[in-house]
This record gives structure tokens, sequence and C-alpha cells, in this order.
């Protein structure tokens, strides 16, 4: 790229991950999109070309591979990393030309300079649209190339950069051409247990004339690529290649015919989902009917959708696993698995799936809690990932396919798990690694082969999922704990606590009854004015009392027992003798600007929430809350004992839990009904 080029591209402030880059980058730019070592980049910023890696635009490098970003910062790389190279700037008209008119073709030829036209490529491959099982799912980039002094003295033929195939020789080529397409192919279409077949068929593999070069024998993807190259051939230029095929590699031609089935059959299935997706959107997501309680759904929807199957492209995006059922997010709804179809029959229960155990909740880190990912890091890079920065963790691990499957066990991890699981639902959170695509299914067969049975879910914000300060989270890592800790739940460090100091925290943290006894002693020892007068009471200058409840700090103006009395706006006093502790809680502001209101039942263990929308001459006055209550039937009628008969002035019940209150209470809109 030219330096006017450069400075353009540096001005468009690029941020976010590669994929958002590469949608706003290929509007008007050429790329190549993959994995690349800091030899390739190097070269790709040499030659003008700067590269996109997540968050930064590398324009330089210095010495010890470490890359210069658009704010001269030094980025150091060490091993290969997702990158996208910027190439030139597009130029429409030379493109809609180079593809014939088409932009939903496989072959986009980008560089010819070779000396005569390439009629065979163009026969062959460049008529190609995407879409065929035997295609990548998108479209490649061809550079056709004069060799270098690299290429000419390292033997390189053709080379796999990206989505770009650099071509140097024109021996052969088309068999080149098919055989980079394969690495292609390898890289993103086969799924975990495919490689695995081809990776025992390289263990064992026999002598067979269709390998005519040693480096074809190499590795398991070569070997693939060599299978997947004579395949190919017989579909583009003579059947009569499958006939040697078959009869030299019969093992890896049924594997890689029965990866084009599988793909195949997910184009139709793909489809199916496609044409019935308004009608399952609207079955998991229906409208709810206050009046009489139920969902509403279209009659016959069932009968029309329970058959669908699901897409591989859905199905790979994990959002959770318990009660053994994967879950995965589809809108609003998270969807419940079996096999390849939606498991209705758990949706029509899931009330009942939703029921609280009876058992308290603890959740658990995996990586350097019961996986020893340090060990693994070692193991496999010989480096220490504590010096290592993040980005250059995820470049290594990256460059391992399922590196997470194998992580040994972190004993003292298991042992903590074996201790509290009789008494406790263990369930484990996790982030997976951006960058790689089998990485939760790998964490999941890994909980099951080295833990045993666990809910597990894959999350990136773990504070989401706390309560109250009943939610335990064990993990190793300050910036998954310290959130965690500020949304009001108990973060341990497993680094920093053995595992008998684990067991006593949780102990004191779960007792119930030792919770009750610390809030039943502020309750007591508190010091309330039981009578204050009206001047005290407009002026709220008389003894109330203060205690800790549920990580919020209240203030008792009537305590259970004592009278409360006002005056109606028909100027009549009224009085009423409190059922329940009155008061409100302090940093809050409500809808009359003063301080949240809330009342305190007897359930002081209750982990429910219930915010009381207030009416007064029929429109929304304000907001009570009611702590202490197991059921929304016992806070209505808690409610209402606390207020003079006839009382109407409650609109509506809502019921939520203690994270949700901390952040409305914070955040939210108290101008309105809850």
């Amino acid at each position: 790229m030219e330096r006017e080029q450069i400075i353009k591209l540096k001005e468009k402030q690029l941020s976010g991950s590669l994929i958002k880059a590469k949608e706003t980058l290929q509007k008007d730019y050429i790329v190549s999109y993959g994995k690349y070592n800091h030899y390739e980049l190097k070269k790709a910023i040499s030659s003008g070309n700067p590269v996109y890696i997540e968050n930064n635009l590398l324009v330089g490098y210095d010495k010890g591979n470490k890359f210069i970003n658009t704010k001269d910062e030094y980025i150091p790389i060490e091993k290969e990393v997702p990158a996208i190279i910027i190439e030139d700037e597009i130029n429409r008209q030379e493109i809609q030309s180079a593809i014939v008119g088409s932009f939903d073709q496989f072959a986009i030829i980008n560089k010819n300079t070779w000396d005569e036209d390439i009629l065979e490529f163009r026969k062959t491959i460049g008529n190609l649209n995407v879409g065929p099982v035997f295609l990548p799912s998108h479209s490649a980039v061809f550079n056709f190339i004069k060799p270098g002094e690299k290429e000419i003295k390292s033997k390189v033929v053709s080379m796999l950069e990206g989505i770009t195939i650099n071509v140097y020789s024109k021996d052969n080529y088309i068999d080149n051409c098919i055989h980079e397409i394969g690495h292609l192919f390898w890289r993103d279409c086969l799924k975990f247990e495919e490689r695995k077949k081809f990776n025992e068929l390289f263990e064992h593999l026999k002598a067979s004339a269709i390998y005519e070069y040693e480096w074809e024998r190499k590795t398991a993807e070569e070997v693939f690529c060599t299978i997947y190259k004579w395949y190919v051939k017989s579909i583009l230029i003579n059947k009569s290649f499958m006939n040697i095929l078959e009869y030299e590699e019969p093992e890896g031609t049924k594997i890689i015919q029965g990866v084009f089935d599988r793909i195949a059959r997910d184009k139709i299935i793909a489809a199916a989902w496609e044409a019935g997706k308004e009608d399952i959107f609207s079955y998991l997501n229906p409208k709810f009917d206050v009046t009489t309680g139920k969902y509403l759904r279209k009659a016959g929807t069932l009968e029309k959708i329970k058959d669908i199957e699901i897409p591989f492209s859905i199905l790979k995006e994990i959002k959770e696993y318990k009660n053994d059922t994967n879950y995965i997010d589809f809108g609003k709804a998270v969807i419940p698995i079996r096999g390849n179809f939606i498991d209705f029959s758990k949706i029509e229960n899931m009330e009942e799936l939703k029921k609280a155990s009876n058992k308290k909740c603890i959740y658990f880190d995996m990586d350097g809690v019961v996986a020893d990912f340090v060990k693994a890091y070692k193991n496999e890079f010989n480096r220490d990932c504590y010096k290592d920065d993040h980005f250059t963790v995820q470049q290594f691990c990256a460059t391992k396919p399922n590196f997470f499957r194998f992580i040994p066990i972190l004993d003292r991890g298991k042992e903590l798990v074996d201790s509290l699981k009789n008494n406790y639902d263990i369930v484990f959170i996790t982030t997976a690694m951006d960058g790689m695509a089998e990485c939760k299914r790998d964490k999941l067969e890994w909980v099951k082969e080295n833990i045993g049975n666990y809910p597990v879910i894959f999350s990136s914000s773990k504070e989401d999922y706390v309560i109250d300060e009943s939610s335990i989270l064990i993990d190793d890592m300050d910036y998954n704990l310290n959130p965690w800790a500020c949304a009001g739940g108990t973060a341990i460090d497993f680094s920093k606590n053995k595992n008998d100091k684990i067991l006593d925290i949780i102990a004191d943290t779960l007792d119930d009854k030792k919770a009750i006894e610390f809030v039943k002693k502020q309750l007591q020892a508190m010091e309330v004015e039981l009578n204050p007068t009206k001047d005290q009471k407009e002026s709220g200058n008389y003894k109330k009392g203060k205690i800790k409840f549920k990580s919020m700090n209240i203030v008792i103006e009537n305590p259970r027992g004592s009278i409360r009395f006002g005056f109606g706006s028909d100027g009549i006093k009224w009085v009423q003798t409190m059922k329940a502790h009155y008061g409100y809680i302090t940093g809050t502001e409500g809808a009359d600007l003063d301080p949240v209101d809330c009342f305190i039942g007897p359930k002081l263990n209750a982990s429910r929430v219930f915010i009381v929308n207030q009416k007064r001459n029929g429109a929304f006055d304000e907001h009570k809350v009611m702590l202490g209550y197991d059921s929304i039937k016992e806070a209505e009628a808690a409610y209402l004992e606390n207020y003079q008969k006839g009382w109407n002035g409650l609109m509506s019940i809502k019921q939520t839990n203690t994270k949700v209150l901390r952040d409305w209470l914070k955040e939210g809109e108290r101008t309105e009904p809850f």
C-alpha cells in the first residue's frame, strides 16, 4: 500500500474483534484473514501492508519480534496469531472484471505476475461458486507470483496465508492450488471428531502411490490435504481419479466422504431451520397473558417445528451445560438441546426446572482451580503463563488444537469439589478463549472426564450470576473476583487460601442460622423512638435503628409492633400497628425524592426480593421493597396488613433478586413502576 493509503487507514481508528474489523475493512480493502507467525507479519509490513490484530493496527516492527501499533506502542508476538493483512484498496472495476461479475465466486484472482494467462486455472477452479460441500464456505484469494530468493531456496511451490493462496510454480500448479484449498478446508470446516479420525489414520499410515512427496506424509493435516486433492480432482477434472483414490486409500476416502455427507446434510438442516425460524422464535418467546397467568402460543405451532433439526452453526454456540443437557442462546431464549433437536419437553416444564435446589450453589472457576493450566502451558510451550501477557498466552494456546481438552487435573481443586459436592450444588463458570472454535466443547468434555457430570456455564461476565452474599465464587484471578465482590457476592481467592480456610469461609457465609442471628442481634440492639411527635416525624429528627441486611444499609423508622401514623390528603390522621420492620435503604432516591422505603419480614434467610408498585389516586406513586419473604403471596399479604383496612394503594408487585435490586437502586428508572 502507498503511504497515503496507510495514513487514510490509520484515520479509521479500528478497534474490537477481528470479525468486526474484517467486516469493516472488506468494504474498502483487499484483505487476507487467518493465523500468521511473526515472520509472515514482518514480511507483510515490509511490503507496505499493515496488519490488524485484536484492538491493534500494526504498522512497523522492531527487534525481538516486537511490533509497533499506530500509538507507537510495542506489541510482542511470539507464535501464530489470528490477524488481518490489509493488502490494497479495492478497485471495484478491476475486481468485477476478475471475478466475472459475481461476488459469490469461490476463486478471486488478485495478482498474476506470470508471463502467460492462467487458462487452466480459470477453466478448472476459476468458474466455481461458493456453496458446494467439497469447498470451504467462503471465497479464497489467489496470487500467481514469480518466486523470490526465499521460495527458490526453500523449494516452496505454494502457500496458504489466511484466505490467500500464493502459487509460485507453474509445474503441477492446479494440484498445488487444490492442495492449499485443502488446508483452508481443514482449518474452517472439519470438526474435532473428524480431525481425530485423520490423526488415527496418520498414525497407522500405509504406503500408497497417492503420496508423491515426503512432505505429503509429514502430518495428519498434510495427509488430509493429499486425499482432498485427489477427491476434488475426481470432481473437477476426471472421475477416474476416484478409482485411484479408493484403491490406494480406501479408509481415507471413506472418512472424507463422511465429512462431505455431514456438510451436505447440515446444509439441508440449515435451510429447514431458516424456513421455520420465525415459528421457532415465537414459540420460544411467547406472549404472557397477565389476566390468566398463562403463555399464549399459536395453535399447531409445536407440531410444525418439533421435528426441525438444529444446524451445526447454531449448536456450537453453547451457553451452559446442566442436568445432562446443553443449552444454547437463541434470541431472548436459552434452548435446551437433545442431540440435534430442541428438547420441547424441558421447555414445557421450564418452571419446574427453574425451581431452586434445596442445596446452596457454589461457583467454581476451571483454569487454575481444578484444571492445572499453568502446568499444561509449561509442558506444551516451555513458558510461564504468569510472565506472558494474556494476548501472548492466547497466541500460544491457539497453536495447539484442542489444548483445553488435555489439561492435567489440579488435585487440590478436585479435593475441594469432593469436599463440597454432597452438601452444595457445584457449578463451573468459565470463559471460552477467543479464537479457539472448539474451546467450549473441549472444556465440557474435560469436566465430564476429570470431575464428573456437573453444570458448566460459559460467561465473560461472571458477576452477572451474583444474587447476594450467599453467591460464592472460587477463582484465582482478580479480574473475576473483584467484579463478583462488587456485585455483592462472596469471592474466594483459590490461590491465596488453603482448602481448610475456603471451607470455613463457605460455612460462615452459608450458615443460615448464623446470618439470621446476626440480623436478629442488630434488630434487638437498635434504639428507636417508638412514639415520635408529628414535628419529629416531619423533620426526621428522632432515634432510628440502623442495620446491615443483604449487603444494604437500612434505617428502621418503625420496628415491628410499633405504631405508625400519618395524615391523609383529607387531613384525617391514620394509625397502624406495624406487623413488620419498616424503614428505608440509605444512599438511594425514590420517586418521592426520599430514600426508597422497605419492609423486613420474618424470613431473614429468604433470597427473593419483591417490589411493590404503589399507586395514589389511580396513578403510580412510589415503590416499597419487601425483604424477608419467601413468595409473592407472602409479600403481598404483608404489604397490605401494614396499612389500614380498605387500603387500595397496591398497583402491582414484582419478584426479583438482590443483585437486580441493587442495580436498579443505583441506575434504574424509579419514577415509573418496576
